[in-house]
């Protein structure tokens, strides 16, 4: 690659947010002859692309991939590298439930491999180090440029799916689920209604969306949820039952987990 191409960006900690951050960029970053080793990570994600071939490590499994493959680690240990030839890489570190939820969202799965174009990822990894480089880089900008980033690479790198139909029924699944969040839908509910067995309908939804149709449920929910709380009129229990939790506390032990925030604190960063 070209020298221009190459560069490695750390961001301040002013630069950051709870819910989201871009910690650091690099881009075609040459290295030696090695492995790196990080057994507790770096207490953030990371989604690296190696422009040559590397060895990798894949829960406990040590694996080869072939050069122009991307992989996601979710705060997790990291071992890569070629110990026998020189090689490069491109990476990025971020943090916070908003960036968990992107990947979420994009398809992208822990450990997954995929393999898009190089130039997209330099391309898509510069614009977003570019914004985060201002002195005053605006958040929402580098939130959307990552999310696109994502989807992109995503879309670039799977395209052997690309052309794969969701299989009609499945949608319709999803269409009920969306439309009927504030309801109790048990998954025996859903699979009299659609005539699909519970365990087939797990496993296909899973395999179409990324998630089983009770986390579907639940982030439906959640999203709603983060609208309400906008509303200083509502109480946190009025929003938790209008999303169809009648227990607030369990509504708020849930809303942490996913959110990795109480609703009182999502509240309080609104205001």
């Amino acid at each position: 690659m070209e020298n221009q191409d190459y560069f490695i960006s750390f961001y301040r900690d002013e630069a950051k947010a709870q819910n989201f951050s871009v910690n650091r960029i690099g881009v075609c970053e040459h290295m030696k002859p090695g492995m790196v080793n990080r057994p507790g990570g770096t207490g953030d994600s990371l989604l690296m692309f190696f422009h040559d071939k590397a060895i990798v490590n894949i829960k406990d499994e040590i694996l080869p991939v072939p050069a122009g493959s991307l992989i996601y680690w979710e705060k997790c240990g990291h071992y890569y590298g070629n110990a026998d030839n020189n090689w490069m890489h491109s990476w990025i570190h971020f943090d916070g439930w908003e960036a968990t939820e992107i990947m979420r969202r994009a398809g992208m799965l822990p450990y997954q491999i995929i393999t898009p174009p190089a130039r997209i990822v330099k391309k898509m990894l510069k614009e977003i180090d570019c914004e985060m480089s201002m002195m005053l880089p605006d958040m929402i900008i580098v939130r959307n440029r990552f999310e696109i980033f994502i989807r992109e690479i995503f879309r670039t790198g799977t395209k052997e799916k690309s052309s794969i139909r969701i299989p009609e029924r499945m949608i319709e699944v999803r269409r009920y689920i969306e439309a009927n969040y504030r309801k109790r839908l048990p998954l025996e509910k859903i699979s009299r209604r659609f005539s699909i067995s519970r365990p087939h309908l797990s496993a296909e939804f899973k395999r179409w969306f990324g998630q089983g149709p009770g986390e579907c449920l639940i982030e439906r929910r959640l999203r709603e949820a983060e609208i309400l709380l906008k509303d200083n009129n509502l109480q946190i229990a009025d929003v938790a039952e209008r999303v169809g939790w009648d227990d607030v506390c369990h509504f708020s032990k849930i809303f942490k987990k996913h959110r990795g925030v109480p609703p009182s604190a999502m509240r309080e960063k609104v205001i």
